[in-house]
């Protein structure tokens, strides 16, 4: 890996865990409409959502900067550089999110409508019912 690499074993741990973070916070807002990108103001009508990622990302900066927190979660200060390679990952799965939507969508591949049941099958639900009736 580039941290362990370039870096002792301590800067590159801290490094994934705030690269890890930072990318589950922006997964969590890209993934939020699958047909839309997170850039429209849309995305930011759920304000408990929205402070939920910022407290995300909030936490991240503290247990990397703050010494008790290192202590604690056994990480260290980033250099700004550090920070850059960590933003840049979680920026580049951002991209790749709002590409594979934009492809998605444009290919008709992306559909939110449910498709029509078959006849004659069981939805997952029913088949639970079913399966928990006759086990009586």
């Amino acid at each position: 890996a580039y941290g362990e690499d370039n870096y002792s074993l301590i800067v590159a741990l801290t490094m994934g865990v705030v690269t890890l973070s930072l990318t589950h916070a922006v997964a969590a807002i890209t993934t939020r409409d699958p047909e839309r990108t997170a850039f429209t103001p849309a995305a930011l009508i759920n304000r408990q959502f929205i402070y939920m990622c910022l407290l995300v990302v909030v936490l991240t900066v503290l247990i990397t900067e703050l010494g008790f927190l290192q202590r604690i979660f056994d990480t260290t200060s980033l250099t700004i550089e550090q920070w850059g390679i960590c933003l840049l990952a979680t920026g580049l799965v951002l991209v790749f999110y709002e590409v594979a939507k934009f492809v998605l969508n444009r290919t008709g591949w992306l559909s939110i409508a449910p498709e029509a049941p078959v006849a004659g099958t069981l939805t997952v639900t029913e088949a639970a019912v079913v399966g928990s009736a006759a086990a009586q």
